[in-house]
């Protein structure tokens, strides 16, 4: 027993001495030291941690089963020369000196319409003014002062339509997508963009420019509103061993905070975490979080991607620790097994002499 104890004595004082160093290592390859990383290369790192974390959801890499919230907005004011007819508008068409000409007419698929006495011409793409022009020299040759006024009565342009819902009143300026098993979201008025794999502003930029494209005049602003349950896993020496959600992106250090904080058992200078890179290679981080919570050497923490583990392992102290309980306790049971037969076999043999001598 004093041989076992001595041993156990002499791992807590090992245990004591410990320093972890935090290091990176991927699979086949060797650790590399963060601390032996050029002085620029740390710098540049601990930027990066900085600024993703700032970032917030706008670094979030969007994947299907997301949602997004769109937020529409006008780059530019509305007026009577921007509008230009469109396929199924509803147009009249007045001659004031001339009456029994005017006629209401419907701009048909192919963006004609039928003039009396004139046949056909086309009016989609035309301002109703030019369109008003076109018809009075169709009818000049053998009508005097034939002017033609040409009202939109209704409207059905596409571009015009959406513009109007989106400028105010009672219509919804935002809309909440969802990001489509195949990595699209289907934007109104457009045709489905690709958005898997990229981040918020990746999608406003591409949905700003593809409005612009369509109809002009109309921006996006994008958020994130929900994922599709992506997490990362903390397990070992914490409070609350768990998932955590992976948005907003969150460091090694946040995420342990999350989780209860480290128990008083965990070797905070040796966390790891397994998580995959952009190219789908697994890596490990071994953090010393001593390190960034006293020298703030953020570049020894990382920004924690979804999907990732985080392992918050027992100092070698507790380890020593807990097998010094161990060995205290099988020795304590051993011995105290044997005491308890010693003493019920003497317990047994003097209740026999009592009753014998009673006899």
């Amino acid at each position: 027993m004093r041989r076992a104890i001595v041993l156990a004595l002499a791992l807590l004082a090992l245990a004591g001495c410990e320093n972890g160093r935090s290091f990176d290592l991927t699979r086949g390859g060797t650790p590399s030291f963060v601390a032996d990383a050029d002085p620029a290369v740390r710098d540049a790192a601990a930027s990066n941690v900085t600024q993703a974390l700032s970032r917030g959801t706008r670094s979030w890499r969007l994947q299907p089963g997301d949602t997004i919230d769109v937020l529409f907005s006008m780059t530019r004011t509305r007026s009577v020369r921007d509008y230009r007819i469109g396929v199924g508008d509803q147009i009249e068409v007045v001659f004031l000196e001339h009456p029994a000409l005017s006629r209401m007419h419907t701009v048909r698929p192919d963006g004609r319409i039928s003039l009396s006495g004139r046949g056909e011409m086309v009016a989609a793409g035309m301002r109703p003014a030019d369109l008003g022009r076109v018809i009075t020299e169709r009818y000049g040759d053998d009508y005097v002062d034939a002017r033609a006024t040409v009202h939109v009565v209704r409207a059905t342009d596409d571009a015009e339509q959406f513009m109007t819902m989106i400028s105010g009143g009672s219509a919804p300026r935002a809309q909440t997508l969802a990001v489509a098993p195949d990595g699209t979201v289907t934007f109104p008025m457009l045709q489905p963009i690709r958005v898997s794999g990229l981040t918020i502003e990746d999608v406003q930029e591409r949905s700003t420019a593809a409005y612009r494209q369509r109809m002009g005049g109309i921006g996006t602003s994008v958020r994130l509103a929900s994922t599709a349950g992506q997490l990362v896993f903390v397990f070992g020496e914490v409070q609350r061993p768990g998932p955590q959600p992976a948005t907003p992106q969150r460091s090694i250090l946040q995420l342990v905070a999350a989780s209860g904080g480290p128990t008083e058992f965990a070797a905070i200078d040796q966390v790891r975490v397994m998580y995959w890179d952009e190219i789908g290679q697994p890596s490990i981080r071994v953090a010393n979080l001593n390190n960034v919570l006293q020298r703030l050497a953020l570049e020894e923490d990382m920004a924690v991607p979804a999907g990732a583990v985080i392992f918050v392992p027992p100092s070698a102290l507790a380890q020593a620790g807990r097998m010094v309980d161990q060995v205290v306790r099988r020795l304590f049971l051993f011995n105290g097994f044997g005491a308890g037969i010693y003493f019920n076999e003497n317990l047994n043999v003097t209740n026999s002499q009592l009753r014998s001598q009673a006899r």
